[in-house]
């Protein structure tokens, strides 16, 4: 793909302010954001398909090509959410973080965030503990996050379930997702067990306060709350699992 098309895209979005998200390109030099998000698309070109009669490179240049126009269309409209849609599932995250003080300044970064975070396909063990809890916890704007997923089931206290599988740091109990269908907990701890071929897999159950849910969404049929549990929190064994987990990944 020719530069100029490279930076096209980006170009046509700081030039005209009544794009929504034109300001995120501003005081940013070229070599930065105006080729940002064409080289998360060029990770993602492999899921367009590849037609026989043009050589692979004209077939992913094509598909970026028809990605930027989407976008464009999108970040028109404010749609943050169908931009990360048209990311790779590994590549969502990682532009979330890398736009934050951007998304940040145009109030966009909880949505971007917890649509990033809750539509993974793929489990995020890659991110820490330490650092999932900074960025929900310190980056983000819990009232904001709030008000990004579904309305709360209820005034609280809610009795929350959490799969896990694994020994040491690698069990994770306190970690941010927690379910309060029994059934979806115990899918994920199988799950985890299978996939990363981790020993003693089983649920946690805690109850949480109101005030330390980050979130809730149930856009997954997963009845899903992000929760910043305090210090010294305590989560019970409920049940340990055993039978292998369903073929559908998260």
């Amino acid at each position: 793909m020719s530069e100029l098309l490279r930076i096209s895209f980006w170009e046509t979005l700081a030039d005209n302010p009544s794009f929504p998200l034109a300001g995120l390109l501003q005081n940013e030099s070229v070599t930065g954001p105006k080729t940002l998000i064409v080289d998360y698309l060029q990770k993602s070109a492999e899921r367009w398909p590849i037609n026989d009669s043009h050589d692979v490179k004209a077939a992913r240049e094509e598909g970026i090509r028809r990605m930027e126009e989407e976008a464009q269309k999108m970040l028109s409209q404010g749609d943050i959410e169908g931009v990360l849609g048209l990311l790779g599932d590994g590549a969502r995250l990682d532009f979330v973080c890398d736009k934050a003080p951007m998304l940040r300044e145009h109030g966009l970064f909880e949505r971007a965030l917890l649509d990033a975070w809750t539509g993974a396909r793929t489990n995020i063990r890659n991110w820490s503990p330490s650092f999932t809890k900074s960025i929900f916890g310190k980056i983000a704007d819990r009232e904001r996050l709030l008000a990004a997923g579904q309305p709360l089931p209820g005034k609280g206290p809610f009795t929350l379930y959490r799969g896990v599988a694994g020994l040491g740091a690698s069990r994770r109990v306190h970690g941010i997702s927690w379910s309060s269908s029994v059934e979806r907990a115990e899918w994920f701890a199988a799950w985890y067990a299978d996939r990363f071929h981790l020993p003693n897999p089983c649920i946690y159950r805690t109850i949480v306060e109101r005030e330390h849910i980050l979130a809730y969404t149930n856009g997954r049929q997963e009845q899903e709350f992000l929760v910043l549990l305090p210090q010294g929190h305590r989560a019970e064994i409920f049940k340990r699992v055993s039978h292998p987990p369903t073929t559908r990944e998260k």
